[in-house]
């Protein structure tokens, strides 16, 4: 717990780790929609289900496909690739052994190779500077989990699935990772009905009143629409989520 407590304080206070990378406002710059935005997020979440990575894996490849689509004008037929791509450069640093291109290629539709992808893969990371975003919200309440997620198994389980929601978001990149990972656990205790205890407020660094706004924004995705692969991956939380709807509109009315 030693350890998690001192990477959770290393993470928070190194330079830009702790960070926003997109400003408001940023998809309308960009050459897709925010419908054509979830669609290729839920498909990225299908992949990550059949593949087997990790939420940090997932979270960290979609902050780099929002950053690279503000950097370019892709084509309409290069978006999806694209995203693979940025799939595949978290999962290598994220993984030892990250999927292989005969792996990724199905999932597109075969319709591109592997001399694309890799092609790809070397123009984003150029975009990127060769720096890869991996601190994202599914870090921070992953070290939340390692800290004070003895006994709290249904909790966490709720907070991640209210991230995923979030992650459809244009605003997902706009927040500061530690504090949407504690409105997500926030919103998680809300939905559950339990209360903010003080153990949680000391880990998190906040407690309600400070997570206000953040609590808003998590409460209010999910009410939005969920999609196939979400539903399929989150299962039971994400029934229970959208039989709470009318509740949810009640929470977010009262905040």
């Amino acid at each position: 717990m030693m350890e998690a407590a001192q990477l959770l304080i290393n993470t928070k206070n190194a330079p830009g780790e702790d960070e926003s990378w997109l400003e408001p406002g940023w998809l309308a710059k960009t050459c897709i929609d925010l419908q054509t935005r979830a669609g290729i997020i839920d498909w990225l979440i299908q992949c990550q289900q059949y593949l087997g990575l990790s939420d940090c894996c997932l979270h960290s490849a979609v902050a780099n496909f929002d950053v690279v689509l503000c950097h370019v004008e892709w084509d309409d037929s290069e978006v999806q690739l694209v995203a693979l791509a940025c799939l595949l450069i978290s999962a290598k640093l994220e993984v030892d052994s990250p999927p292989s291109a005969s792996l990724l290629l199905p999932l597109a539709g075969d319709v591109y190779t592997k001399v694309d992808l890799g092609n790809m893969e070397m123009e984003l990371m150029q975009i990127l500077d060769w720096d890869v975003r991996q601190t994202t919200a599914s870090v921070f309440l992953q070290f939340y989990a390692d800290l004070g997620g003895k006994g709290r198994k249904p909790l966490f389980k709720m907070a991640k699935a209210v991230l995923d929601l979030c992650l459809y978001q244009e605003w997902y990149g706009c927040q500061k990772p530690s504090k949407l990972a504690s409105s997500c656990l926030a919103a998680a205790s809300c939905l559950l009905g339990q209360t903010w205890c003080e153990d949680l407020t000391q880990f998190t660094g906040s407690n309600l009143k400070d997570l206000s706004k953040g609590l808003r924004l998590s409460l209010m995705a999910c009410t939005s629409a969920q999609c196939e692969g979400y539903g399929e991956k989150h299962g039971k939380c994400a029934r229970n989520i959208r039989r709470l709807e009318h509740g949810i509109n009640g929470m977010v009315g009262q905040l």
